[in-house]
């Protein structure tokens, strides 16, 4: 080859380097040809400089075994099925060996967790960070066996704004009398208001042998602390067979292997620093974390390990890779009436070891923007802007066009009882106006 005295890499062009490691392998190069992977994504010009160091051989050597890894990466692409969605948690188990779990939620609606060990996924050969929320096309092998989705390589990501991710997750989200037993081992999302904080058990073997303090570190080279507890929503009653009976979530935030739960919810991590202060006991230290945080309203992502039904109560519990908070900024919520008959605490049964809802004057409503149309002093208050929010909301995780929306299906479940369907319809009409200008 031309170069083939020069000493370093850094003595010869990227563009050089290129030719000649696939020039160095003819069925490399076919490969590359097969798998249509392009070489420059996977040997970069910021890679060129980091290599500059070698000896222009021993580059070439390194430039082949990279493209190598790329190539075997698509080829297992084509053996595997491509997923598309939003990643809405990470989440692995301390002193486990099961891998990591990466949360999809699909437009479909059948939202997975996909897993491997590590929380950096590979593109092109190479690791890459994504952080929570982002949009993401991935592949995977399924395994039937086990039901479960095992990652190959991600294909693309784009990191998402917060707010546009807590409006899609909440029109997803179900309230605790919605979680069945259908859900079981399945993810969810889930709204609810905390009713109590319990500490979450501790396992040795197989076997509770106590409970986990409130906050504790992973188990990174750099550990990060990070809470862990268990947030007991308010019970909401199901009817089954002109019965009522009860249905009690439980979040569980467990403690953390090398991924980290994504978080949002204001005075928490203060709430279990200053737990650890009052009170050695895992039990006090969550009635003291309960304390500041009973009545706020949250929206967790996670999946159903335990679905639990007694004669005449059933207990849920998910465990969660994200929780967050809706709230005003000041991270108060008036505490709400439970949808659930009694007002007592139930006892819960020994846990389980674990292993984006869509809705003066029609004209007056539109113009007035925050002018809110109510019905009666027991229904929320909604504004024009509210639903505008929502049906965005609604296109990102359906990836329906507003045009294509069931205004009617809309309307019936989410604000049949705040405003009339011309209101919803004429808000329908301006949104879906707004947006064709948007995109024009």
């Amino acid at each position: 080859m031309a170069v083939a005295a020069q000493q370093t890499l850094k003595d010869v062009k990227h563009e050089q380097w290129l030719k000649d490691v696939l020039a160095s392998d003819k069925k490399l190069k076919a490969n590359v040809e097969t798998y249509k992977v392009d070489p420059a994504t996977v040997l970069t010009t910021d890679q060129h400089k980091a290599l500059s160091f070698l000896t222009y051989t021993t580059a070439i050597s390194k430039g082949a075994a990279d493209l190598k890894r790329a190539v075997a990466e698509r080829e297992k692409k084509t053996k595997g099925v491509e997923i598309t969605g939003v990643l809405a948690g990470i989440r692995d188990v301390y002193g486990s060996k099961f891998p990591t779990r990466f949360t999809i939620l699909r437009q479909n609606g059948k939202h997975v967790d996909v897993s491997q060990f590590g929380v950096s996924l590979k593109r092109d050969g190479k690791k890459v960070d994504v952080g929570v929320p982002a949009q993401v096309t991935l592949s995977a092998l399924y395994e039937e066996e086990y039901d479960s989705y095992t990652i190959i390589a991600l294909d693309s990501y784009t990191q998402l704004d917060r707010d546009v991710f807590v409006d899609a997750i909440s029109a997803v989200a179900k309230g605790a009398g919605d979680v069945s037993q259908v859900d079981h081992k399945k993810v969810v999302v889930v709204r609810g208001r905390i009713e109590f904080v319990n500490p979450v058990p501790k396992w040795d073997d197989g076997k509770q042998v106590g409970e986990e303090t409130v906050w504790q570190k992973n188990n990174r080279k750099t550990p990060v602390d990070h809470p862990i507890l268990r947030l007991r929503l308010q019970g909401e009653d199901i009817d089954i067979g002109g019965v009522k009976i009860p249905v009690y979530v439980s979040v569980t935030l467990q403690r953390m292997k090398n991924a980290l739960p994504f978080v949002s919810v204001p005075d928490l991590e203060g709430a279990c620093q200053y737990a650890l202060t009052v009170d050695e006991d895992p039990m006090e230290q969550a009635k003291q974390v309960g304390d500041i945080l009973r009545g706020r309203e949250i929206i967790a992502v996670g999946r159903v390990s335990n679905y639990d039904p007694k004669h005449d109560k059933i207990y849920v519990n998910i465990d969660a890779a994200t929780v967050i908070q809706v709230a005003d900024a000041t991270g108060y919520v008036p505490t709400a009436r439970s949808k659930r008959s009694g007002g007592e605490e139930p006892d819960e049964p020994d846990p389980e070891q674990s292993s984006l809802d869509i809705g003066a004057d029609a004209e007056e409503a539109v113009a007035g923007g925050e002018e809110a149309v109510s019905v009666d002093d027991d229904t929320p208050a909604v504004t024009a802007q509210d639903v505008t929010r929502y049906l965005g909301a609604v296109c990102l995780v359906t990836q329906v066009k507003p045009e294509n929306l069931n205004a009617q299906e809309i309307w019936e479940e989410k604000y049949k009882d705040a405003m009339s369907y011309e209101i919803f319809e004429v808000i329908l009409k301006e949104y879906i106006k707004a947006r064709k200008k948007d995109s024009a």
